[in-house]
């Protein structure tokens, strides 16, 4: 079973610099209105909502069953279409009967922005990381 351990957000909504929020297995958000804690779930909802925790998927999908964010202009920070957007979710877990030693961690960041063919935003680059086993795998889009 895979638990969320931690959320990065980097000009998504109202969080312009890489903000790293560790989460635990009960963990409350609180503060005042606009502050942005519904941000950080909306934002794993858009990351399974366009298929990229289970990377099957390498476009965004802003509006879906999930949540509506409704484009990247809407999304990105301060409406500034020049921004990347940059997420990333860090997952723990073990094999369901396996010792603390079967235990496993995996990043999954991804970068979005938008380019003159798709203003609507398009997936640049998405990575998983192993970092238990220093091992990583990234697809990038070049042009």
């Amino acid at each position: 079973m895979a638990t969320i351990t931690a959320v990065t957000l980097r000009n998504f909504r109202g969080f312009a610099r890489p903000k790293p929020l560790q989460l635990a297995p009960l963990t409350f958000l609180v503060g005042p209105n606009s502050a942005g804690k519904s941000s950080i779930a909306d934002a794993l909802l858009f990351m399974a909502q366009s298929g990229f925790l289970s990377l099957e998927a390498t476009n965004p999908l802003w509006i879906g069953p999930l949540v509506d964010l409704g484009s990247f202009k809407d999304t990105v920070f301060g409406h500034d279409t020049k921004r990347m957007i940059e997420i990333m979710v860090t997952l723990a877990g073990s094999p369901r009967r396996s010792k603390p030693a079967g235990s496993w961690n995996v990043e999954i960041a991804a970068q979005l922005n938008a380019t003159k063919d798709s203003p609507d935003g398009r997936l640049k680059r998405l990575a998983v990381t192993l970092p238990d086993l220093e091992d990583s795998a990234e697809l990038v889009r070049l042009a």
